[in-house]
């Protein structure tokens, strides 16, 4: 057998080292073998909010109040189903449908919180009208109010003018601060406004940056 030149094995061992540099991935990165999709929120992209796996599982950071604290709780799915405008997980008795939409640096995704009419409101509820105001079902520290002038307050810091379509079921907040204008979605049944807000995502990076 003939020895193989020294050029060309060592050609080979880089061409080896360098495979393994680019294909070997570390067991807790994104591009985890088994991972399709991985999400984060595009100010914190070291905390995975969202992960579709190969197998049909994944994983949602599950949001409730506790002592009217919101917390943040990683819940594992079953299954889930993803077309061109819903992500739906499932258990055998939780169902979570999550409405997103693509955008310049990842997905934007669009996250339920609840309210109740406020018997506090300046205005009277009027059928299917966001107008008035409407405290978290979580804390009293968290609500909007719609004025019939046009403009609203958020939280109690954030002021602007809204613009509400009720064919659409949107409602477009503009901010007089310099804040990006905001589309939510919402549906109201009774005294309850149901909103899905938008949240950019991007793809979760464990050695990210925190904003």
């Amino acid at each position: 057998m003939k020895r193989m030149k020294k050029p060309a094995f060592a050609l080979i061992i880089v061409m080896l080292l360098t495979m393994c540099l680019t294909g070997c991935s570390n067991s807790d990165d994104n591009t985890e073998k088994g991972v399709k999709e991985s999400w984060a929120y595009n100010f914190d992209e070291t905390k995975e909010v969202i992960r579709l796996n190969d197998d049909g599982t994944a994983m949602y950071q599950v949001k409730s109040f506790k002592d009217n604290v919101q917390v943040s709780k990683a819940t594992k799915f079953d299954s889930y189903t993803k077309d061109d405008k819903y992500i739906t997980l499932k258990n055998a008795d939780t169902e979570i449908k999550l409405m997103y939409e693509p955008y310049e640096k990842g997905i934007m995704l669009y996250e339920k919180s609840t309210y109740k009419y406020s018997a506090n409101s300046l205005n009277p509820q009027q059928d299917g009208s966001v107008l008035g105001l409407w405290e978290s079902t979580g804390t009293d520290k968290l609500f909007y109010e719609f004025s019939d002038q046009g403009t609203f307050m958020e939280d109690g810091v954030f002021v602007g003018e809204y613009k509400w379509d009720k064919e659409a079921g949107t409602v477009t907040l503009n901010y007089y601060d310099e804040v990006p204008s905001t589309t939510f979605y919402y549906t109201i049944e009774g005294d309850i406004m149901t909103v899905d807000y938008p949240w950019p995502m991007v793809p979760y990076n464990k050695n990210g940056k925190k904003k």
